[in-house]
């Protein structure tokens, strides 16, 4: 969860920051470094979900759903500079989304001590 928030929260600098080279680069480091951290624990809850026996299947089908998600984000995100011609629309949204991921973890956090493991291993 603080991984989605951190993320949203570093968009929101960005766009706060004067775009010098070295905010610029700041923010591609800041990106890069969470680009992936969500998958070590998005695998321990597909695993605690459904079991270990199934865990390969399912989560490729989570990667699979990634997949087909993050080629509509860059459509839609297309679409929307087009239309706007500019980039802010897509980084409200990419704000927006990410408040949505904290949003939908919270009740992990409130079942107990196992989501509350998760939860910090994705710190």
């Amino acid at each position: 969860m603080s991984l989605y928030a951190l993320r949203g929260l570093g968009v929101a600098l960005f766009l706060a920051a004067p775009k010098t080279p070295a905010v610029m680069l700041g923010f591609a480091l800041w990106m890069g470094l969470t680009y992936m951290a969500t998958l070590p624990p998005t695998t321990a809850l597909v695993g605690r979900i459904a079991g270990g026996q199934r865990l390969a299947t399912l989560f490729g089908v989570v990667m699979a759903v990634h997949q087909l998600d993050a080629f509509l984000g860059a459509w839609a995100g297309g679409l929307a500079v087009a239309a706007t011609g500019s980039h802010t629309v897509v980084w409200l949204v990419d704000i927006a989304l990410a408040a949505v991921a904290v949003m939908l973890h919270l009740p992990l956090l409130q079942r107990g001590g196992e989501a509350r493991s998760l939860a910090t291993a994705s710190a």
